[in-house]
């Protein structure tokens, strides 16, 4: 029995020695069991996309809400109460300054001013004679200083109708088109009766009102990016033309004006608009996207790919501080440099020590 035992022991040990030698060998066999260790390995690590942090321009923005204005922009009326005879324009018509629009009944006005004609004519001769008898110092200087007076009077008189009678033909103060007629032929116009609506659409203002905490960062002659809803992708790059002086007691904010030339005439009054006004901006800075950015008990941090004592890469927690935010990035203040590899894509999937697999870097 003592010699069986000693005979399996043998056994077993040439077996397994057998067995060692195989593992050793570079077999086909062994090879694949070898790639199929690695595979398992690999299954264990989280797939994610990297980028490498480089320093680059960040600028931030306060969206304003604005509306375009007319500069030039009137409701015309009569200086004088009269029957409404001739409109000479129409609705949607392009005038010039000085241009005729209404003319005023003015058949009281002529006979008045034939009257007064008739009895200048009188008033100029008797003036005439008194001051010749007066050069020659004969008569009274009584009687020259009335037939002066009379003919001045006169001549007052005659001047004032005929400025009455000018007024009767209301014209263009500017350069317009006249938007709305509001009077009729035939009606009486009255002193301040709006008449017509004309509105200059060549020069435009865009106004908003701006928070009192940005007052020290709006100035006079910056430029402000300028979007309209109304067309999309539309742009303008305007100076700021007028800071408001005062502070608006309930809103707490202060009006900004931008002027602008309406070449084409594809903006119109009350139109809406949104004014973007840079208030920071540096050459060199840390943005990553704002999304990657998480908040613990600890504060704020993202995911950097760092090698463990292994050299594998893994997931690990970097604790940074923010600054400004515009749209979806970040300005990151301190905690990252230039160089570090960040997580963007599965971040979400990690944790500090996660084994990680970085398919694609940016």
């Amino acid at each position: 029995m003592k010699k069986l035992f000693i005979l399996l022991a043998i056994f077993t040990i040439a077996s397994c020695n057998s067995n060692q030698d195989n593992a050793d060998q570079k077999t086909p066999e062994n090879e694949a069991m070898s790639d199929s260790t690695a595979i398992v390995q690999n299954k264990f690590k989280t797939v994610v996309k990297a980028k490498t942090l480089e320093e680059q321009t960040f600028s931030h923005y306060i969206s304003v809400s604005g509306k375009v204005e007319a500069v030039e922009e009137a409701y015309i009326s009569a200086e004088l109460s009269a029957q409404i005879e001739k409109i000479h324009v129409t609705e949607g018509q392009l005038v010039k300054s000085g241009q005729l629009l209404i003319s005023l009944n003015t058949d009281l006005t002529d006979k008045s001013i034939a009257e007064v004609k008739t009895g200048l004519e009188l008033t100029r001769k008797l003036y005439e004679k008194q001051k010749n008898l007066w050069d020659q110092r004969i008569g009274s200087e009584i009687q020259f200083l009335e037939a002066k007076t009379n003919l001045e009077s006169t001549e007052a008189k005659l001047a004032t109708l005929q400025e009455q009678l000018e007024k009767a033909k209301i014209r263009a103060p500017f350069d317009g088109v006249v938007e709305d007629i509001i009077a009729k032929e035939g009606e009486l116009a009255m002193p301040g009766g709006r008449l017509i609506y004309l509105v200059n659409l060549q020069k435009l203002k865009i106004t908003g009102d701006i928070s009192e905490s940005y007052l020290s960062k709006v100035k006079k002659g910056e430029e402000v990016e300028v979007q309209f809803p109304s067309y999309e992708g539309m742009s303008l790059k305007l100076p700021i033309t007028r800071v408001g002086s005062v502070i608006d007691n309930l809103s707490r904010t202060f009006k900004i004006e931008l002027f602008m030339i309406n070449k084409d005439n594809l903006l119109k009054p009350n139109q809406l608009a949104v004014m973007k006004i840079n208030d920071f901006y540096t050459e060199k800075a840390i943005v990553v996207p704002s999304i990657l950015i998480r908040q613990d008990i600890k504060g704020y941090y993202v995911y950097q790919v760092i090698k463990n004592d292994k050299g594998a890469d893994m997931a690990s927690k970097v604790y940074v501080q923010t600054g400004e935010s515009y749209q979806e990035n970040t300005m990151v203040v301190s905690g990252l440099k230039p160089g570090m590899k960040i997580i963007n894509e599965g971040f979400n999937l990690v944790k500090s020590g996660t084994l990680v697999n970085i398919l694609e870097e940016n």
